[in-house]
């Protein structure tokens, strides 16, 4: 059943609102994924703050219209899914990454980040990243690794007074 212009500028409204408050999205082509493969990468990226929605392009097209956001008419040709992430920014990307590696779909086309249009081969690079906790924890060491130099440095001159008096005991 089509739907009504009430509906449609409704949906419109829920797509801009959704938009401005995702911290990512991506646009891909789901068309192959079977109910229940579109069902599981819906629960997989709902633990993540992050939703998929299947919606007419057109109507996507005008709530990015309304929100002064510019993408090639191509991306949005054909059945497009998009993903909007809320929480971690790169947490949707990488579980769409890993699901398209298992089944082969869905094939990202483009999305945003923040507000800033990123192409296809930056969304596979941003899903190439390391976790969150694993970026932190080479942030501390890279800050920890001169203080573990300085005090290897001073702990080695110890080391040699320590040595030194025990050998000078050892021939008295």
């Amino acid at each position: 059943m089509a739907k009504t212009k009430n509906e449609k500028r409704q949906t419109v409204q829920d797509l801009v609102k959704k938009l401005q408050a995702a911290k990512s999205v991506v646009f891909a082509d789901y068309n192959g994924l079977t109910v229940v493969q579109l069902t599981e990468l819906r629960q997989k990226l709902k633990k993540s703050e992050a939703e998929l929605a299947v919606t007419k392009n057109t109507l996507l097209k005008r709530a990015l219209t309304t929100i002064n956001r510019q993408i090639d008419e191509q991306i949005l040709a054909g059945p497009t899914a998009t993903i909007f992430g809320f929480g971690d920014q790169i947490s949707p990307i990488k579980i769409l990454a890993i699901f398209a590696k298992n089944f082969g779909l869905p094939v990202t086309k483009a999305g945003f980040l923040d507000s800033q249009p990123i192409s296809k081969d930056e969304v596979e690079q941003l899903a190439n990243l390391p976790e969150q906790n694993q970026l932190q924890a080479q942030v501390v060491a890279y800050i920890a690794s001169p203080l573990v130099g300085i005090v290897n440095v001073l702990e080695a001159n110890i080391k040699n007074l320590v040595y030194t008096l025990e050998k000078i005991t050892k021939k008295n």
